[in-house]
């Protein structure tokens, strides 16, 4: 026989802040493992989460958008506009039912021409061994370690990974990158993760995890 004196006020209310302590504590838990550091670009229009220790930069070069940097390790986003007044001139120079189209038309169908959806898997990797020849021309022993479809934000991407070497000084290093790559809209996107080798497979988790959290923003 169930004794209902158990569940009087007194009882009840010690259990509830029990409760609510605990529900406290585990929504400090949650936050405590989302500090990652999020950065999001409204020109290029798309969001990343950075790890949260690590130094976000501005990038060093006209296409990096941004970077976090930590004990030589590095999360990069390089973005980098295919379509301009050249390409939108020689489709309407070369292509006379074009002529009098106007450059938004144009724009357009090059987007959706160049949009990485209308590709066959095997023509995306197809692409990975033009990644590569482009690579020694910065690095030496370049080496494809892996190449794959795969998918952020729901949208396809190349991925490749591979080791290289570059001298510094009289000093070689030797790294490994994972580059994450999309034509999205007009935009070549690259998202890229790099460690020194011996360090890599500890680090690789981190690099995904933040690369993993790559989202378009360009809702209309």
């Amino acid at each position: 026989m169930v004794n209902n004196n158990y569940l009087d006020v007194d009882h009840i209310f010690p259990l509830r802040i029990f409760y609510q302590s605990l529900l406290i504590m585990i929504l400090l838990t949650n936050f405590s493992f989302s500090q990652d550091q999020l950065y999001r670009s409204t020109r290029h229009k798309f969001r990343i989460k950075f790890p949260a220790s690590w130094t976000v930069k501005d990038g060093d070069g006209p296409n990096v958008i941004k970077k976090a940097v930590k004990d030589g390790n590095s999360i990069i986003v390089l973005v980098r506009e295919i379509i301009n007044a050249a390409n939108i001139d020689k489709i309407k120079n070369e292509y006379p039912k074009y002529k009098n189209s106007s450059n938004k038309i144009i724009r357009k169908i090059l987007e959706d021409e160049m949009d990485f959806r209308r590709y066959s898997n095997n023509e995306i990797l197809d692409m990975a061994q033009d990644l590569v020849t482009g690579l020694k021309a910065k690095f030496s022993n370049v080496t494809l370690l892996n190449k794959e479809i795969r998918f952020l934000d729901n949208e396809k991407f190349l991925c490749v990974k591979y080791s290289a070497s570059y001298k510094v000084q009289k000093s070689e290093y030797n790294l490994i990158n994972i580059e994450f790559s999309t034509i999205h809209k007009g935009k070549y996107y690259q998202i890229s993760g790099g460690s020194g080798s011996e360090e890599f497979d500890t680090m690789e988790p981190v690099l995904i995890n933040s690369i993993n959290t790559f989202v378009f923003e360009d809702y209309n």
